[in-house]
């Protein structure tokens, strides 16, 4: 009876641990921080002034629109995988933003959301313009 207690107590936990959690996904935080440093590689000028994001989903990405407080006009879109953190321009063609910095905190919240090497490659995906092709 004992044996099959623990039996049922390791299938229910494995069944538990394997399926039954949501895999993570980048904070808001981390997704906004990116996209400052996706403003800073692509239009460091802007950051003179004082800018401000409008957020939406799209085809599973979050997409962050920057936009200058001081004048008028889009700064641009960055559209993040909440999964790996990679960043791509969602109106080009099939342009990745990259910079030292954005990889530096790429690399230190896939450590944070234990994502490793092998799992990154396994779940990582072409940028939202690229699967149109």
């Amino acid at each position: 009876m004992k044996l099959l207690i623990r039996s049922t107590i390791v299938v229910v936990a494995m069944l538990f641990l394997s399926g039954g959690a949501s895999p993570k996904v980048l904070t808001e935080g981390h997704m906004h921080q990116l996209a400052i440093a996706g403003v800073r590689a692509n239009a460091p000028g802007a950051l003179r002034d004082p800018i401000g994001f409008e957020r939406f989903s799209a085809e599973g990405y979050s997409v962050f629109q920057a936009i200058s407080n001081v004048g008028e006009g889009s700064v641009g879109f960055y559209a993040i995988d909440p999964r790996t953190g990679d960043m791509w321009n969602p109106n080009s063609e099939c342009d990745e933003i990259t910079s030292p910095e954005i990889r530096r905190l790429q690399q230190r919240y896939r450590r944070e959301l234990g994502l490793t090497a092998s799992n990154y490659l396994k779940i990582r995906r072409r940028g939202p313009m690229c699967e149109k092709r």
